[in-house]
This record gives structure tokens, C-alpha cells and sequence, in this order.
């Protein structure tokens, strides 16, 4: 795959991420909703943390992320930022490896439970990105195909070589409990932690996912 994937935490000061949301409508949602470059974009409130935000943004290609990168509208959106960020934002520069896709149209957002997106970041023993990658083709794979509930689920590569990112986007909360508690999951799981050193799991409420209705 070409296309190249960018997943971006925000930690805001306490009771600014609705000033985080507001800079947001003003300076981004618009270019990216007009910019057929940019393929999927989710954004979500941490479930967890009241000061959390959460972006995946798929690209055609790197030049498209960069053209973005460099955008006028994107430097008004970060000097918006500034007073209300508690630190700098977190980044993870990525390409898909593989991927489920869903037309947008055909979630939710208003559902009850409200969809869920999750963030997984893996940090890697030497080949264990490649190993992970094998077993969840081999485990995993037709299982997330064949569940109509995810909606996305792409899994990519960091730039860095100890990296192995996951973003998923669920309809249903529920599949995801579900999943974790058959066997097959969990000899999944048994089957990759030794490859693991390191890993971080955000889950969140989408608040926007473009082209959604």
C-alpha cells in the first residue's frame, strides 16, 4: 500500500477539550472534509481521560500528508492549540500493512452505544512487528472480515522499526468484549507477547468521522 497513516494524541490543559473541539470545527474540519487526499479521518474523546483527543488520518500517499502538513489552515488550527494543549501532542507516523474499510456513510455516529474507536501501539522485540503481523494474519484476519460491526481496522507499520500500530472503529462496543473472551483470541494474544515490550491502548467516542452521516 502507498497510502500513509498518521494517528495523533492531544492532551489539553483541564476543561479545554471542548476549546480543542471549537478550534477544530474552525480551522480543519472543512479542508479536510473538502480534500479528497485524505481517505479516513476519526476523531475521538479518550473514554478515559476528560483532556484526551484521539485522530487517525489516512493519506493517498506521504506528499499528500505533507501538502497538509504545510497548509495554512493547519497553522492557524496549531497556533489555536497553543493555550489550551497541556503538552505536545503525541505523533506516529505509519502505513497500512493491512486494512478493512467501511464506507462512512454506513455508520452511525448516533448509535446507542455510540461507536468505539481503539488506539494500539505495540513496541516490538527485533522481528517481532513481522511476527505479530504473521500471526494475526494466520488467527485473526477472517475474523475481522466477517464481522460486520468493524467497521475499520487497520493495521500499520511505524516509521520506526519497533512499531506496530493498530487503529480500530467499532459499531458495536460490544464485539469487542466479545472477541477478547473467545479462545481463539486468547491463544492469539498468548501467541504474541513475547514479541511485545512495550504496548498502549486508548479507547474513545468518535465525535467526528468524515463522511459519515
Amino acid at each position: 500500500m502507498s497510502k500513509t497513516a498518521l494517528l495523533i494524541t492531544y492532551r489539553t490543559k483541564p476543561g479545554q477539550r471542548d476549546a480543542l473541539h471549537r478550534a477544530f470545527d474552525a480551522h480543519v474540519k472543512e479542508p479536510v472534509a473538502a480534500n479528497p487526499k485524505v481517505k479516513c479521518f476519526v476523531k475521538c474523546n479518550d473514554d478515559a481521560d476528560p483532556n484526551a483527543v484521539h485522530l487517525f488520518e489516512l493519506y493517498s500517499d506521504r506528499a499528500a500528508l505533507d501538502e497538509v502538513g504545510g497548509a495554512t489552515w493547519l497553522a492557524d488550527y496549531n497556533a489555536a492549540l497553543e493555550p489550551v494543549l497541556a503538552g505536545p501532542p503525541e505523533l506516529a507516523f505509519t502505513s497500512p500493512i493491512w486494512s478493512k474499510e467501511t464506507d462512512p456513510t454506513a455508520i452511525d455516529e448516533t448509535s446507542e452505544p455510540p461507536p468505539m474507536g481503539l488506539f494500539v501501539q505495540y513496541r516490538t522485540t527485533d522481528g517481532g512487528r513481522d511476527a505479530i503481523h504473521a500471526a494475526w494474519e494466520e488467527r485473526v484476519k477472517w475474523h475481522i472480515e466477517a464481522a460486520d460491526a468493524v467497521r475499520f481496522f487497520y493495521m500499520l507499520a511505524g516509521e520506526e522499526p519497533d512499531l506496530l500500530c493498530l487503529f480500530e472503529l467499532y459499531q458495536d462496543r460490544t464485539v469487542l468484549e466479545v472477541s477478547g473472551a473467545t479462545d481463539w483470541f486468547q491463544a492469539y494474544r498468548e501467541l504474541i507477547e513475547p514479541n511485545i515490550t512495550q504496548r498502549t491502548v486508548y479507547r474513545g467516542t468518535p465525535v467526528w468521522i468524515k463522511g459519515a452521516k
